[in-house]
């Protein structure tokens, strides 16, 4: 059995590489190696699984992810004043 686990680590990995709006059911299945319905089953939307793997980035820091995303309003409401900082400051260097 495919746990949820896995499904967001694939999630995280599709948002690094295209970003949220790249975000589909379809590819996280194929790189968990499950059923879209066992991705449904672990969450039950689209925005249950974006909330996660945001969520997943602010706890992590994951400056890469979030600096990729920044200019969606559901990352940056997310950001406290400190980890924003760092995201600009990463875009900035790059």
């Amino acid at each position: 059995m495919i746990l949820k686990d896995t499904i967001l680590k694939e999630a995280v990995r599709v948002v690094r590489q295209r970003g949220l709006a790249g975000l589909t059911r379809r590819l996280v299945a194929n790189g968990a190696g499950c059923a879209v319905g066992t991705v449904n089953y672990h969450f039950e939307s689209m925005a249950d699984l974006c909330a996660e793997v945001i969520a997943h980035a602010v706890a992590a820091e994951d400056i890469q992810l979030l600096a990729r995303n920044i200019g969606d309003p559901k990352v940056t409401a997310k950001l406290s004043p400190e980890l924003k900082a760092r995201v600009a400051k990463y875009i900035a260097g790059r």
